[in-house]
């Protein structure tokens, strides 16, 4: 069994859109960047049985505790730098606000993040931290990996 998730990534979509997306691509999990309801997760979840993941835009006076409502009905937060394209910045936010978490939740990390991160992602020892969502800055061209550059990155987060 493969441990590569397929992941549906959404923004402000309808449920029923979601779903037939899922179920015509076998995804495993879904990926919500928008205004997304904890009743649309609830729904989702229930609906499709794959691993939800909400993401949200982390300032500097982020209040966690809007995330409340959506504990039960998400898997895995996402924190990610605030955009108007909800994602995609290529820069970091202050991850010194994650202090301020309060749930149990695991979470992925995400935001800018490239080579130069491995010890401060290391440093944050939160066992909470379930994954570190890395894109743009391990490209060559837009949607083209440096694989040699992401093995790096891996190599040194496992130490």
């Amino acid at each position: 069994m493969s441990s590569i998730k397929k992941t549906g990534v959404f923004v402000n979509e309808e449920v029923d859109n979601i779903a037939a997306i899922v179920n015509k691509y076998r995804l495993d999990a879904v990926q919500l960047h928008g205004q997304e309801t904890p009743e649309a997760c609830k729904e989702l979840k229930d609906k499709l049985g794959v691993i939800m993941i909400k993401a949200f835009p982390v300032t500097e006076n982020f209040d966690f505790e809007q995330l409340r409502t959506y504990t039960s009905v998400v898997d895995h937060f996402l924190f990610d730098t605030p955009t108007a394209s909800h994602g995609g910045s290529g820069k970091l936010f202050d991850w010194s606000n994650l202090e301020r978490y309060p749930f149990y939740n695991t979470y992925f990390l995400s935001g800018g993040i490239g080579v130069d991160q491995v010890d401060e992602i290391l440093a944050l020892r939160d066992h909470r931290l379930f994954a570190v969502d890395v894109n743009s800055r391990f490209e060559t061209a837009p949607g083209i990996k440096n694989i040699a550059q992401l093995n790096s990155f891996f190599k040194a987060l496992k130490g």
